[in-house]
């Protein structure tokens, strides 16, 4: 069911599936109640007023797939934050893992600054 998921939400390219496997990535050990509890609790978190106090370097990333976390609502925060780079990655949600070393790269060039 989980992998299941994976395949059609989290990547739109199945091939991706294996790492995020290896990564333990699609494991829940919440029960159905609780993990609606949990996805319902981060919903109601709303900061994007106090995100233009932000004042330390800021990098936001984005899958141009992520059905989750779409550009859109990156943009949001790139136009809020005031110091901040963008990366858009041509990935779905694990981002990190179906664009590994692009992403490894994207953080540690902007670590380095």
């Amino acid at each position: 069911e989980r992998r299941e998921y994976c395949i059609k939400h989290l990547t739109h390219d199945p091939k991706n599936i294996a790492s995020i496997e290896k990564s333990g990535l699609q494991k829940n050990t919440l029960d159905a109640e609780d993990e609606y509890r949990d996805l319902k609790s981060i919903t109601a978190f709303d900061f994007r007023d106090q995100l233009n106090k932000t004042d330390c370097p800021a990098l936001i990333t984005s899958g141009i797939y992520d059905p989750v976390n779409p550009p859109a609502k990156g943009e949001i925060l790139h136009k809020l934050i005031k110091n901040n780079q963008f990366s858009k990655f041509p990935s779905d949600h694990p981002l990190r893992l179906e664009c590994a070393d692009k992403y490894k790269e994207t953080v540690l060039n902007f670590l380095r600054k």
